[in-house]
């Protein structure tokens, strides 16, 4: 799927490639994505998660949880949750989250736990205003299944997210106040 500068690609089942052109005039990107940026991702998204804590440890490490909305609940799929620590590393212009799944010891009752066996983003500050960002997901297939249209209900939820939070970015102008 390739629409509004967001490429969504599959290699293998249970995983996806996205990458995301971003520019805003307005805005200096490399400010923009610090650990905060998974609590823009849920406040835009609020249809697609029932809940979302996100704990910094510092500017580096966080934990993160989002609760998904229990959206195939007629087709036997259970409701699902993504738990992880996340790692922040800069290099040059390149910011880098590494996302480690982790299972909570005491998850929500009749909810399933969704191992990523990777989450990685990737975010190129190409120029001070335009960025290129790069995420891989790949789902632990051997604890859940996904059936095949589902597969194809996740790209679609994807492609949502992304734009929503892209969009936001892309449209976001602020203003100063002045005193005089």
């Amino acid at each position: 799927m390739e629409k509004d500068n967001i490429s969504i690609k599959t290699n293998t089942k249970g995983e996806y490639i996205s990458s995301i052109i971003i520019k805003n005039n307005n805005l200096l990107l490399k400010n923009l994505f610090d650990m905060n940026i998974f609590q823009l991702v849920y406040t835009l998204n609020t249809e697609m998660f029932s809940d979302f804590n996100l704990n910094i440890k510092d500017e580096s490490n966080a934990n993160v949880y989002f609760l998904a909305k229990h959206f195939f609940e007629d087709f036997g799929v259970p409701q699902f949750y993504f738990s992880y620590n996340v790692n922040k590393k800069i290099s040059n212009n390149t910011i880098f989250f590494e996302c480690e799944s982790v299972k909570l010891q005491q998850a929500v009752k009749y909810v399933e736990y969704m191992n990523l066996e990777r989450l990685s983003i990737k975010c190129d500050i190409i120029e001070s205003h335009t960025a290129v960002i790069d995420i891989v997901l790949k789902l632990d297939l051997q604890t859940i299944e996904i059936p095949t249209f589902v597969e194809k209900a996740i790209i679609q939820l994807i492609y949502k997210m992304i734009l929503k939070v892209k969009e936001f970015i892309e449209n976001y102008h602020y203003k100063v106040l002045h005193n005089d």
